[in-house]
């Protein structure tokens, strides 16, 4: 029996109580597994273990049967409607599909993410608790920022950085525009960490991300990355050390790219004629 599968299978059962008893602790725990996919990193019976629906479950049974005396209810603000108005939407859009065999499984995939959000608006209105799942969400994308970049380096960067399999961001475009979005966390967060290991832990995946992020070879995520960087580069308060980074990432580019990554992102001038 894998002894990778043995310890998440572990960890995941031994959180279950913590959920019932703390529902905060348990939307981090289902945010964790739906943005890291820990068990798509094994190759036994964890694989398919439905690890995030009971998390979910004690979550839920928690939010209803316990006190919480941080619990806010749900702000009516624009933006709370929108997203009912979005998923009416989608429910409607559900009801006339085409192929509804095809359209219902997305629709009940959206519809539990969307009650976790709500559900997420419920308990995390303190800074602290929202720290907390931020960090979760910074964490979980850049291990795949240092994960992608050790690969990077194993591989000479011949082969593209992809996302854990069967996973939202399994492809190499959807992991790259993760790791982009996760970007700003990482910096923002690093900034304000008081433990030394962890800010340091922090901006080592916000550099590794970015070697990640070129090597996907994603011409989208490319394009992002020199956004991101761009707008970074224009809030950041030591500039001078963000026009070294560029140089040295840009001088990084040009000496350990293969020709095959040059000649994918070529493409870009004449994306019209691509039907990517």
């Amino acid at each position: 029996m894998p002894l990778r599968d043995l310890i998440v299978t572990g960890t995941m059962i031994g959180l279950l109580p913590l959920c019932l008893v703390t529902p905060w602790i348990g939307i981090l725990v289902w945010s964790w597994i739906g943005l890291m996919n820990p068990h798509r990193l094994t190759w036994g019976f964890a694989y398919t273990m439905p690890f995030a629906m009971l998390v979910a479950v004690a979550t839920l049974a928690g939010a209803f049967l316990t006190a919480d005396k941080e619990r806010r209810s749900i702000p009516a603000v624009r933006e709370t409607w929108l997203l009912l108005w979005l998923w009416a939407v989608y429910t409607a859009t559900t009801l006339v599909a085409l192929y509804p065999d095809e359209a219902y499984p997305h629709w009940v995939r959206v519809s539990k993410i969307l009650l976790f959000t709500f559900l997420t608006v419920v308990f995390f209105q303190q800074r602290e608790r929202f720290r907390w799942l931020l960090l979760v969400v910074a964490l979980s994308l850049g291990f795949y920022g240092l994960k992608g970049a050790a690969w990077v380096l194993r591989t000479g960067g011949f082969n593209q950085v992809m996302g854990p399999p069967d996973s939202f961001i399994e492809g190499n475009t959807e992991i790259g525009l993760a790791l982009n979005m996760t970007l700003p966390l990482l910096l923002f967060l690093a900034r304000g960490e008081q433990r030394p290991w962890l800010r340091k832990l922090m901006l080592t995946m916000f550099g590794a991300s970015i070697v990640a992020i070129v090597f996907t070879y994603s011409r989208g995520a490319f394009l992002g990355l020199a956004v991101v960087l761009m707008m970074l580069f224009l809030r950041a308060r030591r500039r001078l050390v963000g026009i070294l980074a560029v140089a040295l990432l840009a001088l990084f580019v040009m000496m350990f790219v293969p020709e095959r990554w040059f000649l994918r992102m070529d493409t870009i001038q004449a994306y019209e004629q691509d039907a990517s």
